[in-house]
């Protein structure tokens, strides 16, 4: 049985995200009109930022391994490269007072 976003892609794609494969689309240029369409200026390493928060953010609910299926990396790269201190953990660690420090 398939759940979530699976159940709705056909069986036989290989690709959840079939548009945009072809090597001749630049996702580059295609993200920095979106981003000035929603008047947000662009950030340093787009996609590997893009890709670090989320990383960050599935490692909060699911097994590092888990992820790294998901997303096609090793732990070691993961830690490494992509997982982030977030300003919730510095909450969490001082008790909830932004104010307090932690440690």
């Amino acid at each position: 049985m398939r759940v979530g976003w699976r159940a709705e892609v056909p069986a036989q794609s290989e690709w959840v995200v079939s548009r945009s494969r072809s090597n001749r689309v630049n996702l580059r240029t295609q993200l920095l009109r979106i981003l000035k369409k929603a008047k947000i200026g662009p950030w340093p390493k787009l996609f590997q930022n893009l890709r670090s928060s989320r990383e960050t953010e599935l490692m909060k609910e699911f097994p590092i391994h888990v992820v790294c299926g998901w997303l096609g990396n090793t732990p070691k790269v993961a830690i490494k490269h992509y997982t982030q201190v977030t300003d919730e953990d510095f909450r969490k660690a001082n008790g909830g007072d932004p104010g307090r420090q932690a440690g």
